[in-house]
C-alpha cells in the first residue's frame, strides 16, 4: 500500500499570528524571511504531528494505491470522511471506477473502513499499483474543528524547532498531547 496527497489542507490549524504569539515575538514586528520560516514551521510541525498520530488533522484528499486487496480494506488515515472513488485498472492500466453501490463505507469506525459488497473486484488485472481508492479525511476545514490539545501539540512543535534549529524529533511534552489521539495497529 501507497499513499500520495491530492489535496493539501486549505488552511493550516495555527496561524502565523498566533504562532508569533506563543513564541511571544511582537505582532509589529515585520520580518518577511522570520515570518516565512515560521509559516513552514507550522507547516512541518502539522505534518509530523499528522504522521504521528496516523490522522490528518485539516480536510485533505489522498489516494491509496493498493496492488491487491481484500473484501474489508482499513483506510490509513483517521477520520475518514469520504470515499471519493474506487478505481481498479487492467492489463493496459486503463482505470474502470468501481460502482459505489458496490461497497459500503464506514466512517464512524476510527480508522475508517472500505467493506465490498456481495462480490469485489477480487484479483486485480494490473500487475502493480491496481487498485486507487480516493478519500477525503480531516477533522474539518477549519482549526475551530481540531481537539484543542493538537492545536498545543502543533504550536509546541513550532516553537522546539524554532528554538533549536537543528532539531528534528517531536518534542516530549507534544508527543504527550498527541498520544491519546495516536492510532494503534495490533
Amino acid at each position: 500500500m501507497r499513499l500520495s496527497i491530492v489535496t493539501q489542507p486549505a488552511v493550516e490549524p495555527v496561524t502565523l499570528d498566533e504562532m508569533k504569539q506563543y513564541l511571544k515575538i511582537p505582532l509589529d514586528i515585520e520580518d518577511a524571511q522570520e515570518d516565512a520560516d515560521i509559516e513552514s514551521l507550522i507547516t512541518s510541525a502539522r505534518e509530523e504531528a499528522e504522521k504521528y498520530t496516523k490522522r490528518a488533522f485539516i480536510t485533505q484528499q489522498w489516494d491509496m494505491i493498493l496492488d491487491e486487496f481484500e473484501p474489508c480494506l482499513e483506510v490509513p488515515l483517521g477520520k475518514l470522511q469520504s470515499v471519493d472513488g474506487i478505481f481498479v485498472r487492467d492489463p493496459d492500466y486503463n482505470e474502470t471506477e468501481v460502482a459505489s453501490t458496490a461497497y459500503f463505507v464506514d466512517t464512524i469506525s476510527d480508522p475508517g473502513m472500505v467493506l465490498f459488497k456481495s462480490s469485489y473486484p477480487g484479483k486485480i488485472a494490473a500487475p502493480v499499483s491496481g487498485c486507487r481508492i480516493r478519500f477525503t479525511c480531516g477533522y474539518g476545514d477549519a482549526a475551530s474543528d481540531l481537539p484543542k490539545t493538537m492545536i498545543t501539540a502543533i504550536k509546541r512543535i513550532a516553537a522546539y524547532w524554532y528554538e533549536n534549529r537543528e532539531a528534528h524529533e517531536l518534542p516530549k511534552n507534544a508527543k504527550d498531547l498527541l498520544d491519546k489521539y495516536c492510532i494503534l495497529y495490533v
